[in-house]
């Protein structure tokens, strides 16, 4: 699939809004601080407009062991 493709996979269910998030158009974000790789912290709660915020789990870096609790 290209990323000018818009169609879903044909095993993929259609997305459905069940409304379970209703609630929470137009609330505002506790103060959350994330560090960013390069920069300053960075208050979400602090920013105007949309915001989408990725997290990823630890992946691990190149060389270096994961933790035995990860691993």
């Amino acid at each position: 699939m290209s990323n000018s493709d818009e169609s879903l996979l044909d095993n993929l269910p259609i997305p459905q809004n069940d409304g379970a998030c209703g609630h929470l158009v137009g609330e505002s974000l506790p103060r959350l601080q994330l560090a960013p790789i390069a920069g300053d912290l960075v208050d979400l709660s602090k920013l105007s407009g949309r915001i989408v915020a990725y997290c990823y789990p630890m992946t691990g870096n190149p060389g270096v062991p994961l933790p035995k609790s990860l691993g």
